[in-house]
């Protein structure tokens, strides 16, 4: 049977919430530990909240944003060759419009400066970083995770099974999602860890890494660096309006485990390093 590790088959429920992957966890955090993971990660959602225009609004800003500069710009400049008075009367929507998109530029642009610095000060009063460094620290001496594990991203998203492949199944504007893990290799297994548990895939399960040439959109982004920085700027990593990471190609990794063919999906920013882990060469 086909399945995509950490990703969610909705091929006969479509309700379904559970990650595909399971068989392969082989430590666990115990329950004290996972509810404050959960407590700490729905504060942290909640603390995002304050910061995040909402998609409409972030297109709006960018929008009216981009219109004003070009609007703007062909005022200035007709003006050189002909007077103010006379391009008014030849088009004078763009008298009316150009304000209307600098108000609401700017009217945007203050909300979302008000509300980082509203971020801000509720991670200072509530000391989160402090916090979730503490419970970062005791989740990986739980699950005994070394020092030298590499922190990567993998792709994760709703799909279903129809002839035997991986179909995406977005969920409104969400197609997909980068997950958050730490890898390394111990007694010839390669151990996936997240905040609750450690995935433990024999390399011998591994069998090989197929480029896809496609692009791939994440609705986040989990690294300290941003996607358009000079760290990734090889990737050639945009950012389309919504804010979306978009990426081409990306990876599928292809894993026999007992009856079940595993994918496990890999952006183009962290394949040499998987590849390097795990001992399996890729095509750039």
């Amino acid at each position: 049977m086909k399945k995509a590790l950490f990703c969610i088959d909705v091929t006969n429920n479509k309700k379904n919430l559970d990650e595909e992957g399971r068989e392969f966890i082989t430590r666990e955090v115990d329950g004290f530990i996972k509810n404050q993971v959960n407590d700490i990660s729905k504060e942290v959602d909640s603390n995002k909240q304050i910061d995040v225009l909402g998609k409409p609004l972030y297109l709006i800003k960018n929008l009216t944003q981009y219109f004003t500069i070009v609007i703007g710009s062909l005022v200035v400049f007709g003006s050189i060759n002909t007077p103010l008075p006379e391009m008014y009367s030849n088009a004078p929507i763009i008298f009316y419009i150009l304000p209307f998109f600098l108000v609401t530029w700017l009217v945007t642009a203050y909300i979302s400066k008000k509300k980082i610095k509203a971020r801000e000060e509720y991670v200072e009063s509530n000391h989160l970083e402090e916090r979730i460094d503490a419970l970062v620290e005791t989740v990986e001496n739980e699950l005994n995770i070394p020092n030298t594990a590499i922190q990567m991203d993998f792709i994760a998203f709703r799909y279903a099974v129809k002839n035997d492949e991986i179909k995406f199944r977005p969920k409104g504007l969400t197609t997909s999602i980068a997950l958050h893990k730490k890898g390394y290799v111990e007694n010839g297994t390669l151990c996936l860890a997240d905040s609750s548990a450690v995935y433990s895939i024999p390399l011998s399960e591994i069998t090989s890494i197929i480029k896809i040439n496609k692009i791939i959109a994440t609705n986040n982004w989990n690294k300290e660096d941003g996607p358009k920085s000079a760290v990734y700027k090889e990737f050639k990593l945009k950012v389309n309006q919504f804010g979306m990471v978009m990426s081409k190609p990306y990876y599928e990794v292809m894993i026999l485990h007992g009856q079940n063919n595993y994918s496990l999906y890999v952006p183009k920013y962290e394949i040499r390093k998987f590849s390097e882990l795990v001992g399996k060469e890729f095509v750039e």
